[in-house]
C-alpha cells in the first residue's frame, strides 16, 4: 500500500457531512504536480477526511485510515476533480427551451439583462439562480463563476445572491455594476460595499464583481469601479469581451489602461472572439484568464477563431443555460472536436495527414 503524495484533486469534497470517507475502487482522474500532467489511478482510492481530500492510494482498500471512515464502493465508477464553470447566468432558467434560434444580436433585446429586468420580481430571481446552480451540482460542477446581471433593484439582487447561498454551490457571485433609473450607480456601489462585509455560511460563496461599461460605460463610473476594485481587493472580476466586428470591446488592453490587471483580483474575461496577439501576450503577462464558452460561442455568433492559442489561460464555461447544454463535459467535447477540425482542416488543405490527435488538456480546461 503506498499513498501517491504527489498527486491532488481540486475542488472535489466541498460538501461531505462525514468525518472520514473512503471512495474505494474506483477509475481515479488525478493530477501529478510534478509533471504537470494528468495521471489516473485504476482501482484506487480517495480517502475525504472533513471536507478535505486526506488521502490518494493506489489500490482500493488501504490499510492506514481512520477506524470509523465510511467506506463507499465505486466500483466500476470514475472518480474526477470537479467541474468549474468560468462563466454563467444563474438567473434565466426561466427561460429555457426559448432561445434555440437565438443570435447574439437578438438575445440583447431579448434575453439579456435589460430585456429580462421588467419581467423577474426578487422571487423570480431567487427560483432562477437556484434551479441553476442546482442543475449544476447535477452535471458535477462544484464551482461556479455567476455573473450576475440581475442589477435591476436591490431586492432582486439580493434575491440572487440568496438563491447561490442556498445552493450549497461552491459559487463566485459576481453582481454586475450596471446602473438602471431605478437603481442608479451609487446604489448599487453602496449594496456592493455591504455585501463585502458579509460573512457567507461555509465560506461556499464569494463576493466578486462584474463590469462590462469599460469601453461605453459613463467614465466617472468606470473610474469609480476600477478604484474599488483596487481599494476592495475582491477576489474575482468577470467581463463580457467581444471585440473584431462586435461594437463592444472591452479588452484588456482596455481594462489595463485602468490599472486593474496588475492587482490581486483575478480578471476572468468572457469569449474574447477579438483575441489577438497583443492581448494574448497581456493576459499572459498580467497572470489574467480567459473563459471559452464553446457552445455558446458557437450557437450565437461570438465566434472563437483564436482561443485554441491561449490554453494556459484558459477554462471552460456554459454562459446561458438557457439555450443549451448545461454541463461542463458537454462543453469540453464540442470545444475538442471543433479545435481538432479547425486544426486538422489547415493540414489537409496542404494535402498533408494530420499526425497527432492530443486530448489531456481539455481536462485542465474542465478544472481550472
Amino acid at each position: 500500500m503506498r499513498s501517491t503524495s504527489l498527486l491532488s484533486i481540486a475542488g472535489f469534497a466541498g460538501t461531505v457531512l462525514s468525518a472520514s470517507v473512503l471512495l474505494s475502487g474506483g477509475t481515479i482522474i488525478a493530477f501529478d504536480e510534478a509533471t504537470k500532467s494528468l495521471s489516473v489511478i485504476r482501482d484506487g482510492a480517495l480517502l475525504v477526511t472533513d471536507d478535505r481530500i486526506a488521502g490518494l492510494y493506489n489500490e482500493a482498500y488501504p490499510e492506514d485510515i481512520p477506524d470509523d471512515t465510511e467506506v463507499v464502493d465505486c466500483t466500476h465508477k470514475i472518480i474526477s476533480p470537479g467541474f468549474i464553470d468560468t462563466h454563467r447566468h444563474g438567473w434565466q432558467t426561466a427561460f429555457k427551451t426559448l432561445g434555440s434560434n437565438t443570435t447574439l444580436a437578438d438575445y440583447f433585446h431579448t434575453w439579456s439583462s435589460p430585456a429580462g429586468g421588467h419581467l423577474f420580481a426578487a422571487e423570480d430571481v431567487y427560483d432562477g439562480q437556484l434551479a441553476g446552480l442546482l442543475e449544476a451540482i447535477n452535471a458535477g460542477v462544484t464551482t461556479t463563476l455567476d455573473h450576475a446581471h440581475t442589477m435591476w433593484s436591490s431586492d432582486r439582487a439580493e434575491a440572487g445572491l440568496e438563491a447561490s447561498i442556498e445552493s450549497g454551490a461552491r459559487v463566485v457571485w459576481a453582481p454586475a455594476i450596471d446602473p438602471t433609473p431605478a437603481y442608479p450607480f451609487a446604489d448599487q456601489i453602496k449594496d456592493w460595499k455591504e455585501w463585502n462585509k458579509r460573512s457567507f455560511p461555509d465560506d461556499l460563496v464569494t463576493l466578486g464583481i462584474a463590469y462590462d461599461g469599460w469601453d461605453v460605460g459613463v467614465p466617472e463610473h468606470t473610474n469609480a469601479v476600477a478604484q474599488l476594485i483596487k481599494d476592495a481587493k475582491p477576489p474575482v472580476l468577470t467581463i463580457h469581451w467581444l471585440g473584431g466586428v462586435w461594437p463592444i470591446d472591452s479588452s484588456p488592453q482596455l481594462v489595463h489602461s485602468h490599472g486593474v490587471l496588475n492587482t490581486s483580483t483575478a480578471v476572468v474575461f468572457s469569449h474574447g472572439p477579438g483575441l489577438t496577439v497583443a492581448s494574448a501576450n497581456l493576459l499572459r503577462s498580467t497572470n489574467q484568464f480567459l473563459s471559452i464558452t464553446p457552445e455558446s460561442e458557437m450557437h450565437y455568433g461570438h465566434g472563437h477563431t483564436y482561443s485554441h492559442h491561449i490554453l494556459d489561460q484558459a477554462a471552460l464555461g456554459v454562459d446561458t443555460h438557457l439555450t443549451f447544454s448545461t454541463d461542463i463535459i458537454t462543453q469540453a467535447r464540442l470545444w475538442l472536436q471543433r479545435t481538432r477540425s479547425r486544426l486538422f482542416d489547415e493540414v489537409l488543405d496542404h494535402w498533408d495527414i494530420p499526425a497527432k490527435n492530443p486530448s489531456e488538456f481539455i481536462s485542465h480546461l474542465e478544472t481550472n
